[in-house]
């Protein structure tokens, strides 16, 4: 333990820029968040101490954490774009929410990214009447970008790399206001991208406008993978893609949409996870792509709060395996010949954070504390684990929490 502990210093230890702090209140360095960014260097941590700040571009390495007792801060408003970060910086967003039938809502693009981009605690809300913008994701040439622990609504992925995980992932229906002519999206259009889906839920929107099919997932080109497991703690139900359906308001009848459409590239599905469609009916999965059902191991961890609590990896697989668990900080994901899945750790900064065998429950559980102090507020982790099963060696999915340091309660 104190081996790890000294680890974590020597990775706490990346030099920090300046922390600034945004408060509309008037308590801290800037009363909204685009002067803020305009002021802040590669490397500076801005702090959202209030609620109701704007939206702005964000085209350097910067740490955005809301800083609130862990509930998260109302805002940025509007639409966020992260763009143009080069390698070997890093752009975090941790910790927003937003308001339902507040004018604007959240929207967020990342774009023509060759740096990490890490969103956490993204809460975005379904839009109603009489909204007119609207919440989305979109990412597009980007080479490293992860979220985890988000609701996010209309993703879209375009030529990029992108890990989920503990995320829900939802499409929406559009226009609002002119219900005959809504158009419903699915969870995820994913286009000619490597794209891994890691305890979550997809769903394909709720039209009540037309007659169109709507997948849960549309996929065209590259690659999707999809796991999740039943065991873990509070989540089991993350692990489910459900397609979406159209309900024509005049007859009373719904058209649904499988919970995958994909044509090309490569698409391998867990067989834990749930695929689902309006009342059941088939087709389930739909297109052109390959199609494999195998077994793929994740590794789950609680949400980093330096002094609250104990840090917990979690490995699921099969019982009786052996199971090593890693910690480093983010890396570009690197295929390894013989073994299954990519490695996102960085072998400069990696090192062990425990090991043991897999119980009959399918998980093996390590915890260690984090002591307030060991890493600052904003940084993010990179957990995964190898495993060993029937002389074969595999990977599991990674998890990428954000270190969020709140104040007591």
């Amino acid at each position: 333990m104190r081996a790890l502990l000294v680890a974590l210093l020597l990775l706490g230890s990346i030099p920090a820029q300046r922390t600034w702090v945004v408060d509309p209140l008037g308590s801290g360095d800037f009363l909204d968040l685009p002067p803020a960014v305009q002021a802040a260097s590669v490397g500076d941590t801005i702090l959202l101490r209030g609620h109701y700040t704007t939206a702005t571009t964000v085209d350097k390495g910067l740490r955005i954490v809301a800083d609130v007792r862990g509930s998260g801060v109302f805002g940025p408003m509007g639409h966020m774009i992260v763009r143009d970060i080069p390698v070997g910086q890093e752009v975090v967003l941790a910790g927003f929410v937003s308001a339902f039938l507040f004018e604007p809502q959240n929207a967020l693009t990342i774009q023509d990214c060759a740096g990490k981009v890490h969103v956490g605690a993204w809460y975005a809300s379904p839009t109603g009447d009489p909204i007119q913008t609207r919440s989305f994701v979109r990412v597009r040439n980007c080479g490293h970008v992860t979220f985890r622990g988000n609701r996010l609504i209309d993703v879209e992925v375009e030529d990029s790399t992108v890990l989920f995980t503990h995320s829900i992932l939802a499409g929406d229906a559009w226009p609002r206001g002119t219900l005959p002519t809504q158009t419903g999206l699915p969870g995820l259009v994913s286009k000619n991208s490597d794209v891994t889906l890691a305890l979550c839920i997809v769903e394909g929107a709720r039209s009540y406008g037309g007659p169109a099919i709507i997948p849960g997932i549309h996929m065209t080109g590259g690659r999707l993978r999809i796991t999740g497991d039943s065991t873990v703690p509070f989540s089991e139900g993350y692990r489910r893609v459900d397609g979406g359906f159209s309900f024509n308001r005049f007859t009373g009848q719904g058209t649904g949409g499988p919970a995958i459409h994909s044509d090309g590239g490569l698409v391998e599905v867990d067989p834990r996870i749930l695929l689902r469609t309006y009342q059941g009916l088939p087709p389930i999965v739909t297109g052109t792509s390959e199609y494999r059902t195998r077994t793929i191991p994740l590794l789950t961890s609680s949400q980093p709060r330096m002094g609250l609590e104990d840090v917990i990896a979690r490995v699921h697989g099969p019982s009786g395996a052996q199971a090593w668990v890693f910690l480093s900080l983010p890396h570009d994901p690197v295929s390894i010949p013989g073994v299954g899945g990519d490695i996102w750790l960085d072998p400069a900064t990696l090192l062990p954070f425990g090991q043991g065998t897999i119980g009959t429950n399918g998980m093996l559980e390590v915890r260690h504390p984090l002591p307030r102090g060991i890493l600052p507020r904003g940084h993010t982790l990179a957990f995964q684990g190898l495993l060993l099963d029937q002389g074969a060696f595999g990977l599991t999915t990674p998890t990428m929490p954000i270190v969020l340091d709140y104040p007591p309660r």
